[in-house]
């Protein structure tokens, strides 16, 4: 009986991550406002009914997509993050440019979870999209927490505290800082920067530009 339960659940997700393949290419393809639970059904050689079994609606599914793109940038900060040695300036300017690598490496993700909202789609307002943003916010969050704070006062590294933890002006720092990096980020990956700034390593080199000041408005030219 065992033996049968593991392989049921094994192969449940096995067929949820084929499902979850096919509706990636789809939004890949045609956008996300255009998924089709009866042609992701198709592409993994179920029937419509059958796909329910595993997503109740497209929101469903889309809910699925959003976390695992929060998911997947939470994880690409946190490498970044962790790699860049003990520094708080190299661990800050790892994560801000791992942001924007993954946007570049991920338009159909980073359009789902930052770009133009899904007609007809409501995220749920506590679930696991809530959890996995929650996770990549803390990242930056906990980060810009050891910059501001004393000496002892501040999270283990490699370590995300929980975003509540954070004091109300460390999310409005975090906001004004994010918000900078996004709109150098936006602008670039939809190019609407003036000729000057439009091949991919001048956009690049624009964002570094902003990161490095912002690091500098941050942390001043000594730490």
């Amino acid at each position: 009986m065992a033996d049968d339960e593991g392989r049921r659940a094994r192969l449940r997700r096995e067929t949820v991550t084929s499902i979850k393949a096919a509706a990636w290419t789809q939004v890949r393809e045609l956008g996300a406002a255009a998924l089709s639970l009866r042609a992701v059904a198709r592409s993994v050689g179920l029937s419509s009914p059958g796909l329910y079994r595993y997503y109740a609606s497209r929101d469903d599914l889309l809910t699925d997509l959003v976390a695992d793109a929060y998911d997947d940038l939470a994880r690409a900060l946190e490498q970044a993050r962790d790699q860049a040695g003990a520094a708080l300036r190299d661990r800050l300017r790892a994560a801000m440019v791992a942001y924007r690598d993954w946007a570049v490496d991920h338009p159909a993700e980073w359009s789902l979870i930052f770009g133009t909202p899904v007609p007809a789609y409501t995220a749920p307002v506590e679930g696991r999209t809530t959890a996995a943003a929650r996770r990549f916010g803390a990242v930056l969050l906990t980060l810009l927490h050891e910059a501001t704070s004393p000496a002892g006062d501040v999270p283990a590294p490699g370590t995300t505290p929980d975003p509540p933890d954070f004091p109300d002006d460390l999310y409005r720092q975090a906001a004004r800082l994010w918000a900078r990096l996004h709109g150098v980020l936006a602008l670039g990956l939809h190019g609407h920067f003036f000729p000057a700034v439009r091949s991919p390593e001048q956009v690049r080199a624009l964002y570094l530009a902003e990161v490095d000041d912002a690091l500098r408005d941050l942390l001043g030219p000594g730490r």
